[in-house]
C-alpha cells in the first residue's frame, strides 16, 4: 500500500485532509509542519 506525506500541518484544513483520507481508507504516514505556528493535525503523534 502507498503512503501519504503531508507538508502544511499549519493550515487549519488539514483535518479536513486528514478525514478524507481516512475516509477513502488512504494510509497518512506523516504530517509535516513546515512552518512556524500550532499544528492542527488530529494525531499530533504523526
Amino acid at each position: 500500500m502507498d503512503k501519504l506525506v503531508i507538508f502544511g500541518a499549519g493550515s487549519s484544513i488539514l483535518v479536513d485532509l486528514e478525514e478524507t483520507c481516512t475516509r477513502l481508507g488512504l494510509d497518512l504516514f506523516a504530517i509535516v509542519n513546515n512552518q512556524d505556528g500550532p499544528s492542527f493535525a488530529i494525531d499530533q503523534e504523526r
